[in-house]
């Protein structure tokens, strides 16, 4: 029951006496010399799962073992289990970095309108956190957002400590372009 992006490999090939091959969820191991019978059986207990999917399917893998001896008899198949738990992956910011030239007295100006947001594994926001954390001046400078720039977002500005706060009316509920 192979799933896209699972591997199979192994690290222990009797000094190149055991070669190897993957292909279609099989790994098939064959003798290119004379390892042994203990040098096999290293080798299938050094045999590593892996997956390399940021959203991957988490039905238990089977994995199963079967040997073929020097007169080509195999024996029956002997199985392991793997189970694939997915994490939560991060949400990830990108093209941040402007550089706002703010002229005092004038009309609240968008810092960044470039920012955009990618989660591999969700496509909805709870909450953004924006905090002026150099030069800040409590009184003089704030954050907000446009009325109709965030439907569903509501906005909390400190003033304490300079941060906006947006988070999603319905938790959960707000697409990532809501809050780019």
């Amino acid at each position: 029951n192979v799933k896209t992006d699972d591997q199979l490999s192994y690290t222990f090939n009797a000094g190149g006496k055991i070669t190897d091959n993957f292909t279609g969820g099989v790994l098939t191991l064959t003798n290119s010399g004379d390892a042994t019978e203990a040098e096999f059986e290293t080798a299938l207990k050094s045999v590593t799962f892996n997956n390399t999917s940021d959203t991957p399917d988490a039905t238990k893998r089977i994995i199963e073992f079967k040997v073929t001896d020097q007169s080509d008899v195999t024996s029956t198949a002997a199985t392991d289990h793997v189970t694939v738990t997915p994490t939560n992956d991060a949400p990830v910011l990108a093209d941040v970095g402007a550089t706002l030239n703010y002229t005092e007295n004038a009309t609240a100006t968008v810092i960044d309108g470039d920012i955009t947001i990618t989660d591999v594994d969700d496509d909805k926001i709870e909450s953004a956190t924006i905090q002026l954390t150099t030069n800040y001046v409590q009184g003089e400078d704030v954050l907000s957002i446009a009325a109709g720039d965030a439907s569903g977002v509501s906005a909390v500005f400190t003033a304490f400590d300079g941060k906006l706060v947006l988070t999603a009316n319905s938790a959960g509920s707000i697409t990532k372009s809501a809050f780019e």
